[in-house]
């Protein structure tokens, strides 16, 4: 799968909307220790986690609007072909312009019918090529972090600190020292 740019800014920005930036400028010469290395790690698998949890929920949701889209449209199927079968039916009694009128009804319906389910299949096609994988969120949290060390540093901060979010609720509590 591809990600863009914009697709692993937009994760970051999410993925560490929860963590309050602290007022000040992290310095080049400020150190970052294994405890500290450990508690971003450990939030970025309780976001990963999270994250994962929420496109199973996303997958389960498209599935069943997929299956529930299926059916109407196989009962909507059953009852053109059943006033097609009427219509020809009556038009069979009726002069020579008529059985063209009903070929082209026939024709018109059976477009309608794939073009709803092209329009179906490709909307759950963009839908299932738009959830990354669980490998995927974590290469693209490492990077992150990787990439923009002020980004670390801000996170670091804020676990170290341990002050409100942005919701206002509770501190977290500081990493413990090893």
């Amino acid at each position: 799968m591809r990600i863009s740019s914009r697709s692993l800014a937009a994760f970051a920005a999410a993925a560490f909307s929860s963590l309050p930036i602290l007022p000040g400028i992290a310095r080049a010469e400020d150190t970052v220790s294994h405890s500290d290395l450990a508690s971003v790690q450990r939030s970025v698998d309780d976001l990963s986690h999270q994250t994962s949890e929420s496109i199973s929920n996303l997958r389960r949701e498209v599935s069943s609007n997929y299956d529930s889209l299926h059916n109407e449209i196989s009962s909507l199927s059953y009852q053109m072909e059943t006033l097609n079968s009427e219509h020809r039916s009556m038009s069979q009694d009726m002069v020579d312009p008529r059985s063209a009128m009903n070929s082209e009804v026939s024709h018109f319906a059976a477009s309608i019918k794939e073009d709803i389910l092209k329009s179906v299949n490709a909307q759950n096609a963009r839908r299932n090529a738009a959830a990354p994988d669980q490998a995927t969120i974590n290469k693209m949290v490492k990077k992150a972090l990787t990439d923009n060390p002020a980004l670390l540093r801000a996170a670091l901060a804020s676990l170290k600190q341990g002050g409100n979010d942005e919701t206002g609720s509770t501190p977290r509590t500081p990493p413990a020292s090893k």
